[in-house]
């Protein structure tokens, strides 16, 4: 049995091990270790898969032509003004749909029946939709007071506020769990691909035994990098063709090609860190990251659809 796609779960479980051993070995596991995973993740993997987008638009100018990426582009700009000016006009809507969102996007692209498809039907988009939700939700159960904070942070810092009711939020987070998990199990009933069966419920499992036992920023971290962001720069090509076999050389390539983009989007966050936060830190440079990933979600999320140009790219 091939056990590389059983790599990434299994670190997944290795961390939620070490988030179980921590208090027993007397070593703090609070907010900041998860902050410092998302402030690492500028440089690794994290930013650079969603700068990668700047190689995307590169690529179609040389395969389409100017008029075609100047397009994308513009559509590309529209959504992330859109987003910003949401974020301004309703800040604790936005975040929320930022979660929503989230979910759709790591579940297309991280699902084992969905990613690297560049043409999705309804079921697909149930089933990405039903892993982002069943890997989102669970630190909401475990810990929803904490899961929100860093929502409650960015709103604040936006003009507005969150009024969030812990047993309303975990009641909802278990509901949309366990309507996810049905989903994604009696697919796998289906599926005769088992090895493919496999890697999604480890996954998935993976993931909950994470959320249950690490502080959420954590926990989302973690899967952020070790799932999405690496599985998107190990197996990220260009649009039109299909995803390139993992490969440490391909996410190479995608982190030298999002310079362009990466740059100035950690300047970004740098000044979103200083203006609205109160200074450069760990801590206020996570939150800006993450209120950056609430703004650029939907622009790059529907460049890897293939809704911000003619032909649908892989993701």
């Amino acid at each position: 049995m091939d056990v590389t796609p059983l790599i990434r779960p299994a670190i997944l479980l290795l961390a939620a091990a070490a988030a179980l051993a921590a208090p027993l070995l007397n070593i703090p596991l609070d907010r900041s270790a998860g902050a410092a995973l998302w402030a690492a993740s500028l440089l690794l993997f994290g930013m650079p898969h969603g700068a990668y987008d700047a190689a995307v638009v590169l690529h179609q100018a040389k395969r389409a032509g100017a008029k075609s990426a100047i397009r994308t582009a513009a559509l590309y700009t529209l959504a992330t003004a859109a987003s910003i000016a949401a974020l301004i006009a309703a800040p604790a809507i936005t975040v929320v749909a930022f979660l929503a969102l989230s979910a759709h996007h790591f579940g297309v692209s991280d699902c084992v029946w969905t990613r690297g498809r560049p043409a999705r039907t309804p079921r697909d988009h149930l089933l990405g939709l039903s892993h982002g939700v069943a890997v989102l939700t669970v630190p909401f159960i475990a810990a929803p007071a904490a899961a929100w904070a860093p929502f409650e942070a960015i709103a604040t810092a936006c003009g507005g506020t969150l009024d969030i009711n812990d047993q309303l939020t975990r009641a909802a987070a278990a509901a949309s769990w366990l309507a996810a998990a049905t989903i994604i199990a009696f697919e796998a009933i289906r599926d005769r691909a088992q090895a493919r069966a496999r890697e999604q419920l480890a996954v998935i499992g993976a993931a909950a035994a994470l959320g249950l036992t690490a502080p959420p920023l954590l926990a989302v971290a973690v899967y952020f990098l070790v799932v999405h962001a690496s599985g998107h720069c190990l197996r990220a090509t260009t649009p039109a063709a299909p995803p390139s076999p993992p490969s440490l050389a391909n996410a190479a390539r995608v982190h030298a090609r999002s310079a362009p983009l990466l740059i100035p989007s950690i300047a970004a966050v740098a000044a979103i860190a200083a203006t609205l936060f109160g200074g450069l830190t760990i801590t206020t440079t996570a939150l800006a990251f993450l209120l950056f990933c609430v703004v650029g979600t939907l622009p790059h999320h529907l460049l890897w659809l293939g809704l911000l140009s003619r032909t649908p790219n892989p993701t």
